[in-house]
């Protein structure tokens, strides 16, 4: 029980984040100060509070318990570097640090996760909040669970540069020891996963453009596969995947087919491998954007099995298939959403580096049962990578195999025993793990026996999957490809024809403004000041366009990036010496804009 004063103290900071940081409310409401395990002590010669917390049957304070603000400024001067203008904190407690910081440099911004929320509520009720600088925090956030420390780190990825620095509280590294090492291990585990996604995103992103709005007919043309998710909902499925192993769950695999006791569900050129095994699956899921995938698929494209296609699928395997097809959005379409106001973003699939997590979240969102994968070893087996009859170019990978693996990587399989791998089966593993783990799925069975053990997916043997399956019930299936409305191409296609013309004029205009700054290296700071404010007012238009988001930003995602980095770091420098950046972006941002119109004028003047 709080006392008066300290009840008067806690409801004003309470409205003060109500009214003007909503978002830090939203954290707050509801909660209240657990005494336990808490205390709030004064320090013995400055005349301010400091909370102590009994961990592990030891009272430790977050704060010096003589003089914490001596103590924070003789921290903050040792502990900031002389170019930081962003830091990123582990503890926040009463303030003490941050406000040392910024008597060094008022400028800074910081990132902040408090690891125990009950610290910052015991705060509420022993310290005025109100005047604290709350304006030159960015992100907030308390906990250290891994959605928390996934929204903390994501918050600041896209503007990391040199100049920001991660600090840690001294008191904070030693009584919240397992949390900051979770802090570490999170942020190094979400820096990696962010620079491989910036790294696939510069290789991959025009091809991907290009194939969605190459597809985009086909898309408006064919029902989403989630319009047919009664077909899937409380089903078990098994994903064939085209490693080695999935010979050994052939056995299952015949046995769903002909008693009709599971869907069986191609990942990619798993497809294939079963027809190698005259097993003709109930459906397949493609994705893969290049042109190999197209060279691969080309032999089924005949086959009448129906195809589950993603919408940056190459583009030469929707037009070509003849066999009954549905679709599904991925993370990288964004000009589906654009055009069709009614998607349900839930339907969106996060693309992934291997087609089985594709599957499987298909699948998981359509509400079956359970799924079982074979075939996903992501580990040589027998000194093969890949099942037979996969494809001519996987058996030469196969064949360069037997012939010596030096060099392989090494992961523990589904027995405890080490097996060969490559750097690829690593980071397929790595982000199914991290999916898995960060929705707490718990209906997902690896058949492979000698694959790479995948945490959170346990192993399942054959026989076993044959047990389960000789209690399920039958249930035949017929694939029903709903009708689509015809009008909703049209309707597509007029809003892409309508949304290029008013861009070509954009662009002119952002080229003529081009010209202007980069005709002259020594402009007066007055007509640099002018250029700028030309800039902001022609090229923010542009940006903020809804299509320019659905057509450009996909086009140029990284170099999008870059520049909203830059612009970061000189925000608050007088406009005139915003100039020779922004002249500099726009070198690249030019000629990247007129050829992403170039390929939209040509493909879609195809297209009535």
């Amino acid at each position: 029980m709080m006392s008066g004063s300290a009840q008067q103290t806690f409801v004003r900071n309470l409205n003060f984040f109500r009214k003007h940081y909503p978002s830090f409310y939203e954290l707050l409401q509801g909660k209240e100060p657990v005494r336990v395990n808490y205390r709030v002590q004064q320090a013995r010669k400055a005349a301010v509070p400091v909370i102590e917390a009994n961990r592990d049957g030891r009272w430790q304070a977050i704060h010096s318990m003589y003089d914490p603000l001596q103590e924070a400024v003789r921290w903050a001067q040792t502990a900031l570097k002389e170019e930081t203008t962003e830091v990123i904190l582990f503890g926040l407690g009463l303030g003490y640090f941050m406000e040392a910081l910024l008597a060094i440099k008022p400028e800074l911004r910081f990132y902040i996760l408090e690891p125990d929320m009950d610290i910052f509520l015991h705060s509420m009720a022993v310290r005025d909040w109100t005047t604290f600088p709350w304006h030159q925090v960015s992100y907030l956030a308390f906990g250290s669970n891994d959605d928390v420390l996934y929204g903390l780190h994501q918050s600041y990825f896209a503007h990391v540069h040199e100049k920001m620095q991660i600090l840690e509280l001294p008191s904070y590294t030693r009584i919240y020891e397992a949390e900051h090492q979770r802090f570490i291990e999170t942020l190094k585990d979400n820096r990696e996963q962010y620079v491989t996604n910036m790294m696939t995103t510069l290789f991959f992103e025009k091809v991907w453009v290009r194939n969605v709005a190459r597809n985009i007919e086909k898309v408006a043309s064919t029902p989403s596969i989630f319009s047919m998710a009664s077909l899937f909902q409380d089903r078990i499925i098994i994903i064939a995947a085209s490693g080695p192993s999935l010979i050994d769950s052939i056995p299952a695999i015949r046995k769903a087919k002909k008693e009709q006791k599971a869907l069986v569900i191609g990942a990619g050129t798993g497809v294939n491998a079963l027809l190698k095994q005259g097993i003709i699956p109930d459906a397949f899921v493609s994705y893969d954007p290049h042109d190999p995938n197209y060279h691969i698929l080309k032999p089924v494209f005949a086959s009448g099995i129906p195809l589950i296609f993603a919408s940056t699928l190459h583009y030469g395997i929707v037009n070509e298939y003849e066999g009954p097809m549905a679709h599904f959005i991925t993370s990288q379409d964004y000009m589906y959403p654009y055009l069709d106001k009614r998607f349900n973003r839930f339907e969106t699939i996060a693309d992934s580096p291997t087609v089985t997590l594709i599957t499987m979240q298909l699948m998981l969102k359509m509400g079956c049962k359970a799924i079982y994968l074979a075939g996903q070893d992501l580990a040589y087996i027998g000194q093969r990578s890949y099942a037979e009859g996969t494809s001519a170019q996987h058996d030469e990978v196969n064949d360069t195999l037997k012939r010596g693996t030096s060099g392989a990587l090494q992961v523990i399989n589904n027995q405890g025993e080490w097996a060969e791998t490559n750097e690829s089966f690593l980071n397929m593993k790595r982000n199914i793990e991290w999916v898995i783990k960060r929705n707490e799925i718990n209906n997902i069975f690896n058949l492979s026996a000698y694959g790479a053990k995948i945490e959170g997916i346990p192993y399942k043997s054959v026989p076993e999957l044959i047990q389960i399956l000789d209690a399920e019930e039958s249930q035949p299936i017929e694939f029903v490809f709903p009708e689509v409305n015809p009008k909703k191409k049209q309707r597509f296609l007029e809003i892409l024809h309508r949304d290029i013309r008013s861009f070509a004029r954009n662009i002119q205009k952002i080229e003529t403004l081009w010209a202007k700054m980069d005709k002259e290296d020594r402009l007066h700071p007055i007509r640099c000041e002018q250029l700028v404010i030309e800039y902001n007012s022609i090229v923010d238009r542009f940006v903020n366009n809804p299509g320019f988001m659905a057509l450009f930003y996909p086009w140029m995602q990284v170099h999008l990036q870059h520049m909203q980095r830059a612009l970061h770091q000189i925000k608050d420098l007088p406009l005139h010496k915003h100039f020779p950046v922004l002249r500099d972006l726009m070198s690249t941002f030019v000629p990247e804009a007129k050829a992403a119109l170039q390929f939209y004028q040509e493909t879609f003047k195809e297209m009535k």
